[in-house]
């Protein structure tokens, strides 16, 4: 169970979690979603990670072709 976002202080890092999330979920895709927040893939995979482990559960299922969201997001 998530609290409300009202109820969070949001730091710097956890917004650029947010805003790396929120742009491979848009492209489905981590290498252009890398391109599009100008970083490294490797860069950009931690910070997802990073945001999955902080929420406790996947957001992504990642295979070596596609990326999709899981149903805790969709």
């Amino acid at each position: 169970v998530l609290a409300p976002l009202d109820s969070i202080s949001l730091s710097c890092m956890e917004m650029r979690q947010l805003e790396a999330f929120t742009i491979v979920a848009t492209e489905l895709h981590f290498g252009r979603a890398a391109q599009r927040l100008h970083m490294g893939q490797p860069t950009l995979s931690e910070l997802v990670q990073r945001l999955e482990r902080e929420v406790g559960t996947p957001l992504l299922t990642r295979t070596t072709r596609r990326v999709a969201l899981t149903g805790a997001v969709a």
